[in-house]
């Protein structure tokens, strides 16, 4: 029979694990459920993010990715478990409280007696037809994993706040000229950042202005804009155009088991305390109005202080005494954001697929701070696949290449598999080429 935990933590931003910190220190058999891959990068939004210079204590400040980094070490110093898997589906009108996760060699159940929900946000799109079909060949949603192929080349970055401002000042690093495109005449981002931006010479500024279309057949070729007081469009030309333009609760496996709003974030009552007692909820998908990191480690910290209080009560009284809000059937299929540890060396193999690789040549192409492809390692290491990995930073003409195999894709992770061109970390197509499916 399986364990029942005393806290099961759902996504790893900075909610999560200062949740499991938290939880750890008050002696519960605490677990985190990291996530693999969809409901946005592991680690949540910081694993995008360049320099974070509001979070107290690093005066210089820091890398995103080197913060979710080292609050994970934290964390796993406590001694919490962790599961690095999706979350497909929940129960909560069951005591104890039952979690479905996916983790590519089946579903599996686990059951906790409180459980935090720290699932964070991921990236809106415009929900453009050219948006979505040039995807990955020139529209992108994350400026440190893609920046790098728009060398010298003229991008956008559809957005006023200061996640568009931050991918802007970002991309002068590597772009001849970066405009950025917002519907309104007044920005949301800091002063500061406003500042930086509006001082920087490689920035340009199309005010109240929005897309309608993403020109190009095999690639980006430039966007119709339209001007939101006159109705007047215009071509902007462009090689690349990244997507800063807000994010929506990750939510989706909770609906019909918990209270949200219409927009999809989670009612909390009582701090932290979810529709249901003894779910609790913290981070970006509870919170409509701060939405920052400092913020988020906060309200996990709460959340973690909440379930205590709930598991502590909770040992005085019989389960039936709990009566929880009645549930529909399961929700729809979901992955939690998450952070992942550094991936294991490429040689590692496991048990149960120490075939899966051999005798195929695997290179995969990434850049230092993607996520998904740190995310890719880690997918590749527990099938015991043995590969390459070329950093396209430091072999400009892997980026070269990986354009003319691939057909115009401009991304990363890019996988090549025995000939085979994958473009982004698609585990099934991925799955398919490592067993010489042909199917």
């Amino acid at each position: 029979m399986s364990q029942v935990y005393d806290v099961l933590i759902v996504g790893s931003g900075p909610a999560g694990w200062t949740a499991a910190i938290y939880a750890a220190r008050a002696n519960f058999r605490t677990v985190v459920v990291t996530g693999m891959q969809s409901g946005g990068p592991p680690g949540g939004q910081l694993m995008l993010t360049t320099l974070v210079e509001n979070y107290p204590g690093f005066d210089e400040g820091i890398l995103g990715p080197e913060l979710m980094e080292r609050m994970q070490r934290q964390a796993l110093r406590f001694g919490i478990s962790t599961i690095e898997a999706d979350v497909t589906r929940v129960d909560f009108s069951t005591r104890p409280f039952v979690v479905y996760t996916e983790d590519g060699f089946g579903e599996k159940k686990h059951e906790a007696r409180a459980v935090i929900i720290a699932t964070g946000a991921s990236a809106r799109w415009l929900g453009l037809p050219s948006e979505e079909r040039l995807r990955g060949r020139g529209v992108s949603s994350c400026a440190t994993c893609d920046g790098f192929f728009f060398r010298d080349q003229e991008v956008a970055v559809v957005g006023g706040g200061d996640t568009a401002l931050e991918e802007a000042i970002y991309l002068t690093r590597h772009a001849s000229k970066v405009t950025v495109i917002h519907r309104r005449d007044q920005l949301r981002a800091s002063k500061i950042l406003q500042e930086r931006a509006k001082a920087n010479p490689a920035i340009e500024w199309q005010l109240n202005k929005e897309v309608v279309e993403v020109l190009g057949d095999e690639r980006v070729k430039g966007v119709r804009l339209r001007d939101t007081r006159t109705g007047e469009e215009s071509v902007l030309p462009v090689s690349g155009l990244f997507i800063a333009i807000g994010h929506r609760p990750n939510t989706d496996p909770f609906r019909g088991q918990i209270a949200l709003d219409p927009d999809g974030f989670i009612v909390t009552e009582r701090n932290t305390q979810t529709s249901v007692p003894g779910v609790f909820a913290a981070g970006d998908v509870q919170d409509r109005r701060y939405r920052q990191a400092i913020t988020a480690a906060a309200s996990g910290a709460m959340a973690a202080l909440d379930a205590e209080e709930y598991l502590t009560g909770e040992r005085r009284i019989e389960w039936s005494e709990v009566k929880p809000e009645p549930a529909p059937a399961p929700a729809a299929s979901y992955t939690t954001m998450a952070v992942i540890d550094s991936a294991p060396s490429p040689v590692t193999r496991t048990a149960e697929n120490q075939s899966l690789g051999r005798r195929r040549k695997v290179v995969m192409y990434t850049t230092s701070w993607c996520p998904d492809c740190q995310a890719a390692k880690r997918f590749l290491a527990r099938r015991g696949v043995e590969y390459l990995e070329v950093d396209i930073e430091k072999d400009p003409k892997a980026a070269e290449m990986i354009e003319r195999w691939s057909g115009g894709y401009r991304t990363v992770p890019t996988f090549e598999i025995d000939g085979t061109i994958i473009v982004d970390f698609d585990r099934e197509a991925l799955e398919k080429a490592l067993s010489g499916s042909t199917q």
